[in-house]
């Protein structure tokens, strides 16, 4: 789907033609799985309108945006060989300064829609809205596309510092068994995941193996990864994998948060998804909105977080992915470079700093580069 822009002069807000995101997704899913978001809206002058699916407005901006190219369509949802990793080019276009007109609204697609529960007792009750600090990413995969030995689990691990939980996002690679040990000597909390929705039974099954009851160092347990926003699955399906894993979990005595992991677009468009979940979980990069520089990325989160505060009744919202990269070229005002990275992380820290996962520990040269993701693709490394 291409993404176009058309300028026209005199027109009022009232004759702008609807917005409407596209999927597209950039960074997780490894081996060649590469997913991206494309907008397609029309702008008066220095005017921009951003509407859901359903047509209903999310925001409007007195700055227009460069035309965007055209994205590649996205890649069929990864295979289990295939496990995860991701990042995603996701968010609203341009827009350096930007002003909620309304809240979207959506119709849940399946009538098994759960409602989740707000604060659920045991295990890691509070989940990472309970805890201190931002958490990372990290990914348990050499740039040749092979599994990091238990040793290089360690090293990466003792290289990272002042963070109190790692998300990781699969079970293969036996990446939970290698760095259970690790993060309980470090003290650090882990938000693991299920990455083929498919499998639920399977993953979750392998989670339990590996932590053997002590469910003490698992924060939260996540249930896909930008499903909607690549078109993987649907709202449905999600909801229903995430009940399923939920149940799952209570039954081997987790009673800490299960939640469903999408884009800040696809849960304000789709309430369901932070319905189903004990707190909202969203992935939200500034780099790709190309409006606001390095310096305004926690201004651009913050505004993303009371939105989805707003649209999901008062839950929680925990940033599941957000960062800022150090090599590739600019988007509009977001430019990668490793000075830049340290102010978006700056800005970030100041503006949020709990519930916030940064992407990612070290950068992925494993991961697909591509000039539609600005070359930034593999460049997200905190220690790199």
């Amino acid at each position: 789907m291409r993404s176009t822009l058309l300028s026209v002069a005199g027109l009022s807000l009232l004759q702008l033609a609807a917005a409407q995101p596209h999927g597209r997704h950039h960074h997780h899913a490894r081996r060649d799985v590469v997913y991206q978001t494309d907008y397609v809206y029309t702008t008066a002058p220095h005017v921009v309108v951003v509407v859901d699916e359903q047509g209903k407005p999310l925001y409007t901006s007195t700055n227009a945006a460069s035309p965007k190219t055209e994205a590649p369509a996205a890649a069929p949802a990864p295979s289990d060989a295939a496990a995860p990793v991701a990042n995603y080019v996701s968010s609203a276009p341009a827009s350096p300064s930007t002003t909620p007109t309304s809240t979207p609204t959506s119709t849940p697609t399946s009538s098994a829609t759960a409602s989740a529960s707000a604060s659920p007792s045991g295990g890691s009750s509070s989940g990472f809205s309970g805890s201190s600090g931002q958490g990372l990413t990290w990914s348990p995969y050499n740039g040749d596309h092979s599994c990091k030995t238990p040793e290089q689990v360690k090293a990466d691990f003792d290289k990272i510092s002042g963070f109190s939980l790692v998300r990781l996002y699969a079970t293969d690679c036996d990446q939970l068994i290698n760095v259970l040990p690790v993060a309980k000597a470090k003290g650090i909390k882990l938000m693991v995941g299920v990455w083929d929705i498919t499998k639920v039974s399977t993953e979750i099954g392998n989670i339990i193996k590996a932590v053997g009851g002590s469910w003490d160092i698992i924060d939260t347990v996540t249930v896909g990864n930008e499903l909607i926003q690549s078109g993987g699955a649907t709202v449905s399906a999600v909801v229903s994998a995430v009940n399923e894993a939920r149940t799952q979990l209570r039954a081997a005595h987790f009673y800490g948060p299960v939640v469903i992991v999408d884009t800040f677009v696809k849960i304000l468009s789709n309430k369901e998804l932070c319905q189903a979940s004990d707190y909202v979980a969203a992935n939200c990069h500034p780099f790709f909105d190309g409006g606001f520089g390095a310096e305004d990325s926690g201004k651009f989160l913050s505004e993303q977080v009371k939105k989805l505060g707003e649209a999901c009744g008062g839950k929680k919202v925990v940033i599941t992915e957000t960062g800022w990269p150090t090599q590739g070229s600019a988007n509009g005002k977001a430019q990668p470079s490793p000075e830049n990275q340290k102010a978006a992380l700056s800005s970030i820290k100041s503006a949020q700093p709990d519930n916030t996962i940064l992407l990612t520990a070290f950068n992925d040269m494993w991961k697909q580069d591509r000039g539609d993701t600005f070359g930034a693709e593999k460049f997200w490394g905190i220690y790199s």
